[in-house]
């Protein structure tokens, strides 16, 4: 230690004290400081780390060693980087389930000028940082010692870097539903079980309705403020005063993409990944009991109309694997698209699937059977909205933010999709739900969507003369249950509460998703196991 000035020893035990403290404080500086910010904080020190290391360390092996695990963290960071753009939210549920189930034909397309210039620029960083001979560049800079301080930086950089931390809490939870997956006796699961509710039905409607239910892609409550939005959906929101609105729809755990959001309303659960061995073959939640699967054993005739493939994120054999016969996504649907390059880089354009679903909805009717229409919209997917042919030209306002003219667009296909049923023969005995998959992802929208009061849409057009605002805290775990009482019967489905009648466990248990109890994700990891152990 004789050779060590004390003034470097000092500051390198200071700087090991500061990684240790932020280790155990990191909650706290990404609330204040934002991933953003601790990103490009992080990568700075890691980079004076491993310079400082590699210039004075006396064993070559020592030094590429040092280099090797800066490449790592460096593709590390590019990753988080991406994710954390497209998501909001960092290495989420959302990122590794599509890492999961795959991005086959998916829209990411719209990303490759981020992941290229992303990718490129901490390549280059990294080959800087290899390429160059440490001892050449700060020989007369560095003096022994230097190491010591370096090792501290980078130890800092590590702590501070958001990558590390969404891997080490994603593999933690991962751990657990391992654990339990491999038990001969589960944990028990007193909590969970309480609050989760076997899918029954209890009473039944004397005349069943149908049901068209569209799932508006990222279309949150949000865009209907007319402080932040003058003019932006008025066809929506003429709909929403002539039917039952619900005002106070949070994103529940696990569903702030389309496939979360969809498991959410429908089966009333997280969508958590799987652990290992519990998908068996292509079984989507094969322990799960789900709104379809009710409605099947009602006597529905149930179809799904959506715009990617089928195989996209298992989003076919979710709805072939509960109680949906009739599934259909771009490969099925692309005879009814005029030009085979008539694509978006997401899937089919919403003037598309609109008329392949009406006329499934007339095709349907006709039959004189109860049936449940479901549809997917995209066009106003992020990160810039895609508009139709026959609106290419429209805009909204000044027409400079493509998300915003989208937005628009989309207001007035599906206000006159549902005004074609409601005006038609069969709209009578119709009940619609409008509602988005999940609040919308980073967009060019964001920075306005951020100043108001985010909630999901979910509004209900029954033909009966319904109306008014449910102003209840709830969660799209509660859609399912909810729905199912506006159709007529009494039910319980999963986590889900009806909100006309009762208020919303989730909300009321868990506000944030950093309070989602993780005894309700080891519980639902367990659907995915072909039969549920409770």
């Amino acid at each position: 230690m004789r050779d060590i000035p004390i003034s470097r020893f000092t500051l390198s035990a200071a700087l090991f004290l500061a990684a240790g403290l932020a280790l155990c404080a990191y909650p706290v500086l990404l609330s204040f400081l934002g991933s953003g910010p601790l990103m490009f904080l992080s990568l700075f020190l890691i980079v004076c780390g491993t310079v400082m290391f590699g210039a004075v360390a006396k064993s070559g092996w020592l030094r590429w060693l040092f280099v090797s695990c800066f490449t790592v963290f460096v593709l590390l960071a590019a990753f988080y980087a991406i994710s954390d753009y497209i998501t909001e939210n960092g290495i989420n549920e959302a990122v590794m389930f599509s890492l999961q189930y795959g991005f086959s034909k998916s829209g990411f397309g719209d990303f490759y000028p981020l992941i290229a210039v992303t990718c490129l620029s901490l390549a280059a960083l990294g080959l800087f940082i290899y390429l160059v001979e440490f001892r050449k560049i700060a020989s007369r800079l560095l003096s022994p010692g230097t190491e010591f301080v370096g090792a501290a930086l980078l130890l800092l950089g590590v702590a501070l870097n958001p990558a590390p931390h969404n891997i080490y809490e994603y593999t933690r939870v991962r751990m657990l539903l391992r654990a339990d997956s491999g038990l001969a006796t589960p944990v028990p699961m007193h909590d969970f079980y309480s609050s989760y509710r076997r899918p029954e039905i209890s009473g039944r409607p004397a005349v069943r309705k149908n049901i068209v239910y569209i799932y508006a892609e990222s279309l949150e409550r949000t865009y209907l403020d007319e402080r932040l939005f003058p003019g932006l959906l008025p066809g929506i929101k003429q709909l929403e005063s002539e039917g039952l609105s619900f005002t106070d729809i949070e994103q529940s755990h696990a569903a702030w993409w389309t496939m979360g959001g969809t498991v959410a309303s429908q089966c009333g659960l997280p969508l958590v990944v799987p652990s290992g061995g519990n998908a068996g073959g292509k079984a989507f939640l094969p322990g799960a009991r789900c709104l379809g699967d009710m409605l099947k054993d009602e006597g529905y005739s149930l179809a799904h109309i959506l715009g990617t493939t089928l195989d996209f994120a298992g989003e076919g054999d979710f709805y072939f694997g509960h109680g949906f016969a009739d599934v259909k996504g771009l490969d099925e649907l692309r005879t009814n698209v005029s030009s085979p390059g008539y694509v978006s880089s997401w899937g089919l354009y919403d003037d598309t699937i609109l008329a392949a679903s009406y006329k499934k909805f007339e095709e349907l009717s006709s039959r004189g059977k109860p049936f449940g229409l479901f549809l997917s919209t995209l066009d106003t997917h992020y990160p810039a909205g895609h508009i139709s042919g026959a609106n290419a030209g429209s805009k909204y306002g000044d027409g400079r933010n493509p998300m915003l003219n989208a937005v628009h667009v989309a207001d007035r296909q599906i206000t006159s999709f549902i005004r074609k049923i409601q005006n038609g023969r069969y709209g009578a005995n119709t009940l619609i739900v409008l509602s988005s998959d999940h609040l919308a992802m980073r967009s060019t929208a964001s920075y306005l969507l951020s100043r108001g009061k985010r909630r999901n849409l979910f509004v209900v057009l029954d033909g009966g003369g319904r109306k008014g605002e449910v102003s209840r805290p709830g969660t799209t775990f509660d859609i399912g249950p909810t729905l199912l009482h506006l159709l007529g019967y009494r039910a319980t489905l999963g986590l889900g509460r009806d909100l006309l009648e009762e208020d919303s466990v989730v909300y009321a248990r868990s506000r944030s998703e950093s309070r989602f109890p993780l005894e309700w994700m080891i519980g639902a990891n367990r659907f995915w196991r072909p039969q549920n152990t409770k």
